[in-house]
C-alpha cells in the first residue's frame, strides 16, 4: 500500500500545471531597457511610421496622410543570408535574429525615452539604432519629418 501511495504522489507532481513562478523567464535578445515587443509609432503632420520592436525596431509600414504606401508586413531593414541560405536579420528567425544593443529617440531636438505601444509626434523625429546581424555591427538612422522619410544603414 505504501508503494502505491508514493507512486500516485509522484505522478501528481509530474502532471501539475506550472505556475508563473515555475516557468523560466525567456532570455532577453535586446539590451536591458529596450522593449522586445510592441510598436512605437512616429508621427509628423504628413507621415506615420509604426516601428516594430519584435522585428529589430524597424519600420512596419508607411503612411502618408490617410494612405498606406508601404506594405504591412514590415521588415524594412537589413537582412543577410550568410550561410545555408537561411535568413538573418530584420523580422527573420530562420538563421538568426537581429540583436539590438542601443536605441536613441530624438523628437524636435530633445531625447525622449523609448516606450512600446506609444505614439510620439513632432516636426522632426530621429530613431538611431545600433545592432548586430550575424557577425556585422549595424548602425541605422531613421529620420521622419513633414516632407520625407529617410533611412540609412551603415556597417
Amino acid at each position: 500500500m505504501l508503494k502505491k501511495l508514493t507512486l500516485t504522489l509522484c505522478l501528481a507532481a509530474l502532471i501539475s500545471p506550472l505556475t508563473a513562478e515555475d516557468k523560466p523567464a525567456p532570455a532577453r535578445l535586446y539590451a536591458e531597457g529596450i522593449p522586445e515587443t510592441g510598436f512605437l509609432t512616429l508621427k509628423t503632420a504628413n507621415y506615420t511610421l509604426p516601428i516594430d520592436a519584435a522585428s529589430g525596431w524597424t519600420i512596419e509600414k508607411m503612411i502618408y496622410g490617410d494612405h498606406q504606401f508601404g506594405l504591412s508586413n514590415g521588415h524594412y531593414g537589413t537582412v543577410l543570408t550568410p550561410k545555408d541560405g537561411k535568413w538573418w536579420g530584420t523580422g527573420h528567425k530562420e538563421g538568426g535574429r537581429e540583436v539590438v544593443h542601443k536605441l536613441k529617440l530624438t523628437v524636435d531636438g530633445k531625447t525622449v525615452p523609448i516606450k512600446a505601444d506609444e505614439t510620439v509626434s513632432g516636426k522632426r523625429i530621429e530613431l538611431i539604432k545600433d545592432s548586430t546581424i550575424w557577425k556585422f555591427k549595424v548602425h541605422v538612422e531613421i529620420v521622419i519629418n513633414d516632407d520625407y522619410i529617410y533611412e540609412r544603414t551603415q556597417k
